[in-house]
């Protein structure tokens, strides 16, 4: 084998080895979405009667990388920590939603998303407003940071849907 097989076997060998990866980390983390306590758990509460419904989505694509994955992790334990009440109540959901699959791919145009991104909608009586959260790439590296924008994005988001806001956050 001269020099240049060598090459090219260890340059596909490297792909192949990418991809099974690839594969792998993919079916991890699609088990770890199917699990109730897993990062991707969703709140499927019934929202009260009448009231407004709010969702926040954390979008994200098949192929997961650390940064996305650390996104979801702190939103998701910010929003848990911060509205028990509207969580347990139903006012409130937590929703993980993978826009590769067919069936979401509508939620790509309904909040015109480019990347994985953390959004709050609430549907009332009135209609649907949406609000995506755009800066959580530039906060991820400092879970603090990145929490406190979670929380004052979407109490700035309920303040301006006319929602009752919660206690302010120190920023």
């Amino acid at each position: 084998m001269c020099s240049c097989q060598r090459r090219t076997f260890f340059v596909v060998f490297a792909v192949e080895i990418a991809v099974v990866s690839c594969l792998v980390w993919n079916a991890r983390v699609k088990r770890q979405s199917a699990s109730p306590d897993a990062a991707g758990a969703q709140y499927a509460r019934v929202p009260r009667p009448g009231g407004p419904s709010v969702t926040i989505f954390y979008f994200h694509g098949s192929i997961r990388c650390q940064k996305c994955l650390e996104i979801e992790r702190v939103s998701r334990e910010a929003v848990q920590s911060f509205y028990v009440e509207e969580l347990s109540g139903g006012r409130f959901r937590w929703q993980s939603v993978d826009f590769d699959l067919p069936e979401n791919r509508h939620y790509l145009n309904e909040f015109n998303l480019g990347l994985p991104s953390l959004a709050v909608e609430c549907r009332t009586h009135g209609g649907i407003s949406r609000m995506v959260l755009s800066n959580t790439w530039e906060k991820v590296g400092v879970p603090e940071d990145l929490e406190d924008y979670v929380i004052t994005g979407i109490e700035a988001f309920r303040a301006g849907a006319g929602l009752p806001v919660s206690s302010p956050v120190n920023p």
